[in-house]
């Protein structure tokens, strides 16, 4: 939908964040750094995307999520059964 633009903030921002209209906002490659004062501050690639492609990039995150923790507990167990933990 829209193109990637640099965008800061002083809070670290969410992946994705509704922003009306049927919109969301896509945040990546997010990079904190802290100013002269010792305030903190975020940089971050930001661009607009459609609630259809909001939808499949949540689903796709959290299929990876899934995914990950079903691992961890796969090993988890592998340990156990080996007597490790």
């Amino acid at each position: 939908m829209g193109s990637w633009v640099t965008a800061h903030s002083n809070e670290k921002p969410e992946m994705f964040q509704k922003a009306g209209n049927y919109k969301y906002l896509l945040h990546q490659n997010v990079v904190e750094s802290t100013d002269e004062d010792g305030n903190k501050f975020y940089t971050y690639d930001e661009r607009v995307i459609s609630c259809d492609e909001y939808f499949i990039l949540k689903s796709l995150q959290d299929v990876s999520f899934r995914r990950e923790a079903e691992i961890i507990d796969e090993y988890t167990e592998k340990l156990i059964e080996e007597g490790v933990i």
